[in-house]
């Protein structure tokens, strides 16, 4: 079993997701191996999230740095 961390397959303060997520999930799957997305999120991570404290990171060109702000 191969885990994709979260901050591997979802945006957070550390970037956006890998741009090379769906390559990586060909090898494994081609190696045969059953993958899993994710480990455990956090609840503050979690909240942070939904509060707007992270940019969007699902394109690679936005900025995905924490904001320090909510969307509010």
């Amino acid at each position: 079993m191969v885990k994709f961390a979260s901050c591997v397959n979802k945006s957070n303060y550390h970037g956006p997701p890998c741009p090379h997520m769906d390559y990586l999930k060909s090898l494994v799957r081609r190696a045969g191996l059953e993958f899993e997305e994710g480990t455990v999120l956090s609840p503050t991570a979690q909240q942070r999230r939904e509060k707007g404290y992270y940019n969007d990171c699902d394109n690679i060109e936005d900025e995905c740095l924490p904001t320090g702000k909510n969307k509010e």
